[in-house]
């Protein structure tokens, strides 16, 4: 078993459910905003749809610009589920090339950690990418 696969689980796991709250989104109220500097119903689906693959890509960068904050209003259901399954894909590719490349990654000498701290391989970015992923609170 591989480093990343119970990642991997997990976030199948959580798509799940994901998936089932999208489906249950009312096609013909895509455009209903709750007020009007509000983002539509449409634009928060398509925005969780594309989270995980947005999140697991910014994690192995080193630096990124800010994004725009122009959101997409997707035409139907459809695409936003289309959304998800590409964003679930591309998430999986990025922590699947992550794991192997820090497996083929020479071996560094590290300072003894304590119990109560966390690993120092776990770095800011890749604690915010877990805590994205599953829904954590950071």
């Amino acid at each position: 078993m591989r480093l990343v696969d119970p990642i991997i689980a997990e976030l199948e796991q959580e798509a799940e459910s994901t998936r089932r709250v999208l489906e249950r989104i009312p096609e013909d109220r895509l455009s209903w905003r709750p007020h009007p500097k509000s983002m539509s119903l449409g634009q928060l689906a398509l925005h969780i749809a594309t989270t995980p693959g947005g999140v697991a890509q910014i994690a192995v960068l080193d630096t990124m610009e800010r994004p725009g904050a122009d959101r997409p209003e997707p035409k139907n259901k459809r695409e936003v589920l289309e959304a998800l399954g590409q964003s679930l894909s591309s998430a999986m590719d990025v922590k699947i090339a992550e794991s192997e490349a820090s497996i083929s990654a020479p071996e560094q000498a590290r300072p003894k950690e304590s119990p109560n701290e966390p690993p120092a391989e776990l770095t800011p970015a890749a604690s915010l990418t877990r805590s994205s992923e599953m829904g954590e609170r950071v």
